[in-house]
């Protein structure tokens, strides 16, 4: 419809890899930069993988097993990054 903005429904999801993931997440070399990434996703085992990770490169990481601690999480800590459903 013309004139319509276009919304969040209208546009396809972006993949994300995990390269693509780590080259967000990794410090520039020479840099004390760290992020606060909020991991969520109902498998422990994708959890554990990407906390050790994030905490290898530096970073603090928050993880919330469902949507709802998810964004319980959110609001409490206020993530530089999220990650979900990986």
């Amino acid at each position: 419809h013309r004139g319509r903005q276009r919304g969040a429904r209208d546009r396809a999801p972006r993949a994300v890899t995990v390269t693509t993931a780590a080259s967000l997440v990794a410090p520039p070399a020479a840099s004390n930069a760290s992020l606060r990434v909020l991991v969520a996703d109902d498998s422990a085992a994708v959890t554990a993988l990407l906390r050790g990770f994030l905490v290898r490169e530096g970073h603090e990481v928050v993880v919330a097993a469902d949507g709802r601690e998810a964004l319980a999480q959110f609001e409490r800590q206020r993530p530089d990054l999220v990650l979900m459903d990986v």
